[in-house]
């Protein structure tokens, strides 16, 4: 019923059909404007915020070459569109004194100008626009070309450089941070947690890294990559716009006399001016030149000139860094890649391994790739050895040894196997990192060392020393370290190796602990010792003597060539017993040995043997 009138059943059918339609229509319309407003929603955001992809969601290194490339492009783009070029020019302007120094320059050249122009000259430049447009055009050449501009114009480069290091490398550290990151991102993904962290670690500690990870400068350097881009085409900038300036200057001045001719048409305005520049002298044209060079129009068309031109080459120049800060950051990648090459391979090839690495801190993912590239490079080598490594646990011990985090570190062990270093660890104790520091586990074998003899070798003056000790035969290197420090450094210090060799060897024969003292004293005493042990004639000579440091004495006493006292103490010791009678003859020759030697021992030893019987008989009378 509507106003009091019943409604027929049709027109009642027809009113609720009708607002039927008008609720559909409406649902329609808030549908359709929730899914405009859900779809544009991505596209707004993609357009408005630029970024990388999901990075841990890349599944090759094409796809994640080619976006680290859009992305720091696009991350570039985004910051720098919030660099004000006019301010950094506006800014510089002001650091490097611009104005005076500009205005001491325009004074010097107009005066320099003025001297070398004629009064007649003057007159004509002042009042004939073709003269005038003329001299503008000499002195806008002499100032802009000037050395004088071109120091200025260096002085301002530099501020501008200064400054954009301050503004463009905030647009530089935030690509390189956002880049670094994909890449940790992807890392993470595609291997452990613990490679994302150790890149990102490499990445930080590069000297010459130009990246910026986290928060973190590093380097020193990521700030002024673009700065010295951009402000490596001034040069061409100042060109540009001071070739414009000239045209503009030079177009305003010849306006300007213009107007000033055509002010001065009539007769007696035109009888005023020209007795005025007769009686004046006519200073010409100069004073408008340099006022209007002086201008705020010209600092100002310098300044927008300036900025409009790092403008023009900064999107292209900005597009070159980012791309240039993707490759670099790649290249990281690909050598961080090469470097750890059989880890990462293995973690591809092997789950038990790759789970295995994904339980390790990332603080000793150094260690584990240097133990993974020893055991792959032992005989039978490879992954096969890495994994049984691995299985049996030997991996696992090894992780718990010291100082292995280093390339220098991993070097100074290649080619021992990890076994062995296990055992050098559990051998040298509290010392391990000292002997790998001297190159002892890959130089030495273990016979016959223990903790105290391991020490031992660490005492001497130089890693070189000890590996010189540490190379023998066990048994003399036993004979060695049993000596007294204070034999055992000079020995391997003035020794070579082949002189330690042979003092030890003859040493060896040596039962008495003092009689070999004595020999080593001897021996080190005298340079000669080392040439004369060399030789194996001498040295048997040495060893079959009763006294090896008499014997040693004879052979190397330089004084006793042709010294009959030292010959006859010589001679005294061979007749003793103490020395070979070998020795006359190799230090003299056998004439010398047979037709003097001879005679005089038979001769001592006779005195020696009268000497003895008249002493018996005396005792006996005594007694």
């Amino acid at each position: 019923m509507r106003d009091g009138i019943a409604m027929s059943p049709r027109r009642a059918l027809m009113v609720r059909i009708k607002h039927a339609r008008r609720l559909v229509s409406a649902l329609c319309g808030v549908l359709a404007l929730t899914a405009l407003a859900i779809c544009a929603a991505p596209a707004a955001n993609a357009q408005t915020t630029p970024s990388f992809a999901d990075c841990a969601a890349i599944v090759d290194e094409a796809a994640l070459r080619r976006d680290v490339a859009a992305g720091a492009k696009a991350a570039m783009q985004k910051a720098a569109a919030k660099l004000d070029y006019a301010q950094i020019v506006a800014k510089s302007w002001g650091s490097a004194r611009f104005d005076k120094r500009f205005e001491r320059i325009v004074e010097g050249k107009i005066k320099i100008l003025r001297a070398e122009t004629t009064y007649i000259g003057r007159l004509g430049d002042s009042n004939v626009p073709a003269y005038a447009r003329k001299m503008a055009e000499r002195v806008a050449n002499l100032v802009f070309k000037s050395p004088e501009f071109a120091a200025l114009q260096e002085s301002l480069m530099a501020e501008i450089r200064k400054n954009l290091e301050l503004s463009v490398g905030k647009a530089e550290a935030t690509v390189s941070g956002a880049a670094a990151s994909c890449v940790r991102l992807y890392l993470a993904a595609r291997y452990a947690e613990i490679v994302g962290v150790a890149f990102a670690d490499e990445l930080a500690g590069a000297a010459d890294a130009k990246i910026l990870v986290k928060d973190k400068s590093v380097g020193g350097s990521a700030a002024i990559g673009l700065a010295l881009i951009l402000t490596g085409v001034l040069g061409i900038v100042f060109r540009r716009a001071i070739d414009r300036i000239i045209a503009s200057l030079v177009k305003r001045l010849a306006g300007r006399i213009a107007a000033r001719l055509t002010s001065g048409l009539s007769f007696i305005t035109g009888v005023v001016v020209l007795s005025y520049e007769l009686i004046a002298g006519a200073d010409g044209v100069f004073p408008e030149i340099q006022e209007t060079l002086l201008s705020e129009a010209t600092r100002v068309e310098i300044q927008r000139s300036v900025t409009d031109e790092l403008q023009k080459v900064s999107g292209d120049a900005l597009d070159k860094r980012a791309a240039s800060v993707a490759d670099a950051l790649i290249g990281r990648w690909e050598a961080f890649k090469r470097n750890h090459a059989e880890v990462l391979r293995i973690a591809e090839r092997e789950p038990d391994f790759a789970k295995y690495l994904r339980t390790q801190s990332p603080q000793h993912f150094e260690k584990l790739s240097n133990l993974v590239a020893l055991i792959s490079a032992e005989k039978p080598g490879g992954d096969a050895a890495v994994m049984a490594a691995l299985r049996s646990g030997v991996l696992a011990r090894a992780m718990n040894i010291p100082k292995l985090d280093t390339q220098a570190e991993k070097r100074a062990q290649t080619g021992v196997k990890v076994s062995d270093l296990i055992a050098w660890a559990d051998l040298a104790g509290a010392n391990y990192p000292k002997a790998l520091a001297y190159g002892l586990p890959s130089a030495a074998s273990r016979t016959g060392l223990d903790g105290k003899t391991v020490e031992k070798l660490l005492a001497l003056d130089t890693p070189a020393q000890a590996r010189k000790i540490a190379v023998l035969k066990p048994e003399l290197r036993s004979l060695a370290l049993s000596l007294d420090l204070d034999i055992l450094r000079p020995l391997a210090r003035d020794f070579s190796t082949d002189g330690v060799l042979a003092l030890l060897t003859v040493a060896k024969t040596t039962a008495d602990p003092s009689a070999r003292r004595l020999l080593m004293e001897r021996a080190l005493e005298n340079p000669a010792s080392a040439r004369i042990l060399a030789d194996p004639a001498a040295a048997q000579i040495i060893s079959n003597s009763r006294s090896p440091a008499s014997a040693l004495s004879v052979l190397t006493d330089a004084a006793s060539t042709w010294n009959p006292f030292a010959f006859f103490d010589h001679v005294s010791l061979v007749a003793a017993g103490d020395v070979s009678p070998l020795a006359l003859a190799h230090r003299y020759g056998w004439f010398g040995a047979v037709i003097i030697g001879v005679p005089l021992i038979l001769t001592l030893g006779l005195l020696r043997s009268l000497t003895r019987a008249t002493i018996g008989r005396r005792r006996r009378k005594e007694s």
